[in-house]
């Protein structure tokens, strides 16, 4: 009772206390770019008032000549800063342009290697004479504890037998690395982000030994010949 007493007074508390409003702070660029902004449209008037103080000539032709220097004064700048903003507007759609090229560069890339993925998991469970699926033989024989035991003789002619009778899936396999090497190839901001959800979705969708098995593979296939920035294999990926 105690415990739920003091949990019930302590909701009260919180709600009895107002909600503070939460600071709405411009960025630190922001208030430099406003700040440049204003003390230029300002310091025209502060240099007139400091020469010649506050008080307005009764001349008019004193008037004119106030009128004429401020207007030669506040026309440039005033250009400038239109300028700055035409600038802006450029540089901000620009920004937008290049970051709907990169989405569709993106979407392009993950509908590729999904269409791969779901045909390499159709030719992984295709059957032999003896009713073993492919991905049960890559499991079995690609898999070696060791470089050397992955590039021995035997184990190089295995594979490229096992790919003159099952060619698919080497195919599906080396065309899902190109788009993965072209969504690596900007280090930044989506792109890196996606790189993570796409090894992810290859793992979840082919699990992470076959991943494994097909580097491997791959690599027996072509006798290492074609060097890919193999993700799975232990034995591949710490290659230079």
């Amino acid at each position: 009772m105690i415990h739920s007493g003091f949990n019930f007074a302590i909701t009260l508390e919180l709600m009895e206390q107002p909600d503070r409003p939460k600071p709405n702070k411009l960025p630190a660029r922001t208030r430099i770019i406003l700040g440049t902004v204003i003390a230029l449209l300002l310091a025209p008037i502060l240099v007139y008032v400091w020469t010649f103080g506050t008080s307005i000539s009764s001349n008019h032709s004193r008037r004119g000549e106030m009128g004429s220097a401020m207007s030669g004064i506040y026309s440039p700048i005033l250009a400038l800063l239109a300028l700055l903003v035409v600038y802006g507007q450029v540089k901000s759609q620009n920004r937008f342009n290049e970051h709907e090229i990169d989405q569709r560069l993106i979407e392009q890339g993950r509908s590729d290697i999904q269409y791969y993925l779901e045909q390499l998991d159709r030719v992984l469970q295709l059957r032999d004479p003896n009713g073993t699926t492919i991905r049960e033989m890559l499991h079995q024989h690609f898999q070696p504890p060791s470089k050397a035991h992955l590039e021995a003789q035997a184990l190089m002619q295995l594979g490229q037998s096992l790919n003159r009778q099952y060619p698919q899936p080497i195919a599906l396999w080396g065309a899902i690395y190109p788009i993965l090497a072209g969504l690596q190839a900007a280090n930044r901001y989506p792109y890196t982000h996606n790189v993570t959800n796409t090894l992810q979705k290859i793992v979840a969708m082919t699990t992470f030994e076959t991943g494994v098995a097909l580097d491997n593979f791959h690599h027996c296939v072509t006798e290492g010949r074609v060097r890919l920035p193999y993700q799975f294999s232990p034995l591949l990926s710490e290659e230079p």
